[in-house]
């Protein structure tokens, strides 16, 4: 019998005795991941994309950047080394100058090369159980800023959205769009007051948004105010969702959605020292208590991660998306 290295996180982490039924008994554990049931996907956003206005580097990178009509000095890229000094490893959008202005961003190309960033898309297509049965997660840190100390009134939208949609969010006052049936989104919505709502609009994308139905507040007006202008004022969130979707076709029991979060704060000393908190350790995660019931996907086009900023009527915006993490049942699973 030789020696297990699994649990001891100071040597190389191996699979345990009982891995793939003892063959694989000291493998290096990412060898497990297989076996999990749900595929996982992971970004850190740690290339360089340069920064500019049409966001050329990321959309020969898999992405598909919309900039609304009237935007001036607004630039979207990843850990440019000019224009993004201060933010590496991720994705920094800022919305410009112009109120009511920004970017709607969506990991959507499928050009053969193009796709060079780890996604998880929801294949619904018009089959109607083809997530039946299934669980879907979505999980993110994002900081946002604007320009005046306190003052925030952009809106922004992180999470799932219909392919090639261009427009979830309102460009006068940052409401969800209620457009066509098809337009469908499941994230997080930072409306024009500052606080952070975790949606779920499954069923019909031209029904009204309601508390407790298809959308519910995670964070109180003012969550996304600084009250630091600029960069330098920073707030970030990590968000998550999971949903247990059980049959697409019934649109009265096809599932929930449950809603996670955490408000992340400066700490001395610096994260990731020895004095710092341990991995896994710091503020601890809310499980929102409000289950948004019989809100998830149902068949038609599918959806892709999405992220809109668009700059408030009176002050101008940057996010941050530090990571992002999803989640999808396997389908090769008995």
């Amino acid at each position: 019998m030789g020696t297990s290295y699994s649990g001891r996180y100071t040597n190389p982490l191996g699979a345990g005795p009982r891995a793939f039924g003892g063959a694989g008994w000291n493998l290096g554990v990412e060898a497990l991941a297989g076996q999990t049931e749900i595929s996982t996907v992971f970004d850190d956003f740690n290339r360089t994309m340069t920064a500019d206005a049409a966001g050329t580097a990321m959309e020969l990178n898999g992405w598909e950047v919309f900039e609304s009509a009237g935007a001036a000095n607004n630039t979207i890229g990843m850990n440019d080394p000019v224009n993004h000094v201060e933010h590496f490893s991720g994705i920094l959008i800022d919305a410009g100058d112009n109120a009511d202005d920004g970017y709607s961003v969506q990991l959507a190309d499928s050009t053969a090369g193009a796709q060079v960033h780890e996604w998880i898309w929801v294949p619904t297509n018009g089959n109607a159980a083809a997530l039946d049965g299934s669980i879907l997660t979505f999980a993110c840190r994002i900081g946002v800023t604007c320009d005046v100390a306190g003052g925030w009134s952009g809106k922004v939208f992180i999470g799932w959205a219909t392919l090639g949609e261009t427009a979830v969010l309102t460009l006068a006052d940052g409401t969800i769009g209620v457009g066509a049936a098809a337009d469908l989104v499941h994230g997080f919505h930072i409306p024009e007051d500052g606080s952070i709502d975790g949606i779920s609009q499954g069923r019909d994308g031209t029904t009204a948004y309601v508390e407790g139905t298809n959308f519910t507040e995670l964070f109180a007006a003012g969550a996304a105010d600084s009250g630091v202008a600029g960069n330098a004022g920073f707030i970030w969130y990590d968000l998550a969702l999971r949903m247990a979707i059980t049959d697409m076709s019934d649109d009265d029991a096809n599932g929930s959605t449950t809603f996670y979060s955490r408000l992340l704060s400066d700490s001395t000393p610096p994260p990731g020292s020895m004095g710092g908190n341990m991995p896994g350790e710091g503020p601890a995660w809310k499980q929102h208590p409000t289950v948004l019931m019989n809100q998830t996907p149902n068949p038609g086009d599918a959806l892709v991660p999405t992220i809109e900023v668009i700059n408030g009527p009176t002050s101008h915006i940057d996010l941050k998306l530090d990571w992002w993490a999803m989640g999808f049942s396997r389908f090769s699973r008995i």
